[in-house]
C-alpha cells in the first residue's frame, strides 16, 4: 500500500470512528470503534518502526498487542495530566476521543513524512474472505447455544470444531496453510464464548474484583487507585491498568456496558493467544505440529474457563515477548523496542506473570 493511500485509509477510519462515536450509531460504533482502537494504533507504530512483516498474521498479532499497550499507556497519561489542566473527568468520551485521534493523526503524519511504509502485506483474496465469513458461524453457534441453553446448537458447534480439526490433520491437501490460523481463531472464540454466555452474569472468581475496580474508574471517568484502600484485597487489582484504564477506554469509546466489554472484548483479544502460539510453533516444528499444539493448548479447561481478565491481557503480551525471543527475522534493535513495550505492558497487566 502506498503512503498516500495509507494516509487516506487512516483518515477515513478516523472520520468513520468519530462519526459513529459522536452520533452514537448503534452496532457501527461498537464494530468500527473496536477495529479502530484495537488495530490502527499498532499498525501505525509498526509503520514508524519500519518493520517489514511479510505475514498478515504477524501484522495482526503485533498491531493488536501494540494497540492494547497504546490504549493503556495513553489512557494513563490522560488520567494523570489532564486533571492538572482542570479536566475533572479525563477518562470520558471527549478527552479520550480527541487525544487518541490527535496522537494517531500525528503518527500518520510521521509515516507520511518518511515516504515509505516498509511493511508490505499481501491483501487477502475474495475467496479467503468468503471462507472466513462462513467460519464465523461456529462462534455464533456457541453464543446462541449458550444464551438459549440449547444443547443441540452447542452440539453443532462442537461438531463444527471437530470437523475443522479432522480436516486440518487428515486432509491437509484440502486445507491451505493460511486457513490454519483462521481455524484456530474460530475454535478459540467458540470455546470461550460457549462458556462465557451460558449466563448473563460474569463467571469466575477474580473477575468480580476486576469488575469492581473497573466500575469505580468508569463511574468517576478517572482512575484513582486510592479509592480501593477500604478493600485491601482489591489493591492488587486496582493497580493493574488492564482492568482499570483499558476497559474504561473501551467502554467509553465503544459505548458498551462494562459487562459486554468483559464478556466480548477481552475474549476476542484472548483468542489471539493460541494464534500467537501457532505462529511461534510453526517456525520450529512445522505447521501440522503447530496446529495440534495450539489445539492442545485450547483443550485445557484452564484456557476456556479462565476468568481473570488481567491474566488474559498479560498472557497475550507474554506470548508476544516469547515470539520476539524466538523469531530472528526482525532487526535486533527493533526487536528490543517491541520487547520493552510488551514487557512494560505486561508489568501493568498482571503482577504474577510479570514476576
Amino acid at each position: 500500500m502506498r503512503v498516500k493511500n495509507f494516509l487516506k485509509f487512516i483518515l477515513a477510519c478516523q472520520f468513520a470512528t468519530l462519526t459513529a462515536v459522536l452520533l452514537d450509531i448503534p452496532i457501527a460504533r461498537q464494530i468500527i470503534g473496536f477495529v479502530y482502537v484495537s488495530f490502527i494504533p499498532g499498525i501505525l507504530i509498526l509503520g514508524i518502526l519500519r518493520l517489514n512483516l511479510k505475514s498478515r498474521i504477524d501484522v495482526v498479532m503485533f498491531s493488536v498487542g501494540l494497540s492494547v499497550a497504546f490504549l493503556m499507556f495513553v489512557g494513563l497519561i490522560v488520567n494523570e495530566l489532564y486533571p492538572l489542566a482542570g479536566v475533572s473527568k479525563p477518562l470520558s468520551v471527549l478527552p479520550l476521543s480527541v487525544t487518541i485521534g490527535t496522537v494517531l493523526l500525528a503518527m500518520t503524519c510521521v509515516i507520511y513524512k518518511t515516504g515509505d511504509l516498509a511493511c508490505t502485506v499481501p491483501i487477502p483474496s475474495i475467496g479467503q474472505v468468503v471462507r472466513t465469513l462462513l467460519l464465523i458461524g461456529a462462534p455464533l453457534l456457541a453464543i446462541f447455544g449458550a444464551l438459549l441453553t440449547n444443547s443441540l446448537i452447542l452440539l453443532l458447534m462442537v461438531i463444527t470444531v471437530v470437523v475443522l480439526v479432522v480436516a486440518t490433520v487428515f486432509y491437509r491437501k484440502l486445507v491451505p496453510f493460511e486457513m490454519h490460523v483462521i481455524f484456530i481463531l474460530v475454535i478459540a472464540a467458540s470455546l470461550l464464548f460457549q462458556r462465557e454466555f451460558i449466563s448473563k452474569y460474569l463467571l469466575g472468581h477474580d473477575v468480580f474484583g476486576e469488575f469492581y475496580v473497573f466500575r469505580l474508574a468508569n463511574a468517576n471517568s478517572s482512575w484513582n487507585a486510592g479509592l480501593s484502600l477500604g478493600e485491601p484485597a482489591l489493591l492488587n487489582y486496582d493497580a493493574m491498568l488492564s482492568v482499570t484504564v483499558l476497559p474504561v477506554v473501551y467502554s467509553k469509546l465503544l459505548g458498551m456496558q462494562g459487562e459486554w466489554v468483559f464478556k466480548v472484548v477481552y475474549l476476542l483479544l484472548y483468542s489471539l493467544v493460541p494464534v500467537s502460539l501457532y505462529q511461534m510453533y510453526h517456525q520450529r516444528f512445522g505447521r501440522p505440529t503447530a496446529f495440534l499444539s495450539a489445539f492442545y493448548f485450547m483443550l485445557f479447561p484452564r484456557f476456556y474457563t479462565l476468568s481473570s481478565r488481567r491474566q488474559m491481557i498479560a498472557e497475550l503480551f507474554l506470548v508476544l515477548m516469547i515470539f520476539l525471543i524466538i523469531d530472528r527475522g526482525i532487526e535486533r534493535r527493533k526487536r528490543q523496542i517491541l520487547f520493552t513495550i510488551f514487557g512494560a505492558a505486561l508489568v501493568v497487566s498482571h503482577y504474577s506473570l510479570s514476576y
